[in-house]
């Protein structure tokens, strides 16, 4: 996945979600970007499994609620067949873009955000699939209000 510019950001709504509800199940699905630069974001309440490339370049995205608080879990996949260093490529690339994306998501789903302020102060994790441990886990990156 490569954003190059997280103001320009093209959103489609699936069947079921609006911009401004519902918060669960709202998952969002971030397509690489094609060559005009502007990356393009779908909001269901499932991921567009049927948008995935086999290169599984996608950045997922979903609110979640638990112990009666709200959370973004983000979910990157690195590898399965690859080397190590390109694994390693993959999850450093992962790591550079995840910001833009959040400023993307932040920025193309604005009404979201402005409707629901509160989702502002949620956590933000990070699950990184791979099967080099190293590589596979899940972390805490701040918080949603930290990439605007």
């Amino acid at each position: 996945m490569l954003i190059l510019n997280p103001d320009k950001v093209d959103i489609k709504y699936q069947l079921g979600t609006t911009p401004t509800q519902p918060i669960v199940p709202r998952k969002y699905t971030f397509l690489p970007v094609s060559n005009n630069s502007i990356i393009t974001m779908i909001v269901g309440l499932e991921y567009a499994y049927d948008q995935m490339k086999q290169s599984r370049d996608e950045l997922l995205a979903s609110f979640k609620f638990h112990r009666h608080h709200y959370f973004l879990y983000l979910y990157c996949y690195i590898s399965e067949k690859a080397d190590f260093h390109t694994a390693r490529k993959r999850h450093d690339m992962f790591s550079k873009q995840i910001p833009l994306a959040l400023k993307a998501m932040h920025q193309g789903d604005q009404t979201f955000f402005s409707t629901h302020p509160f989702l502002e102060q949620c956590p933000v994790y990070i699950h990184f699939d791979s099967h080099y441990p190293s590589l596979n886990g899940v972390e805490q990156i701040g918080y949603l209000s930290t990439y605007k």
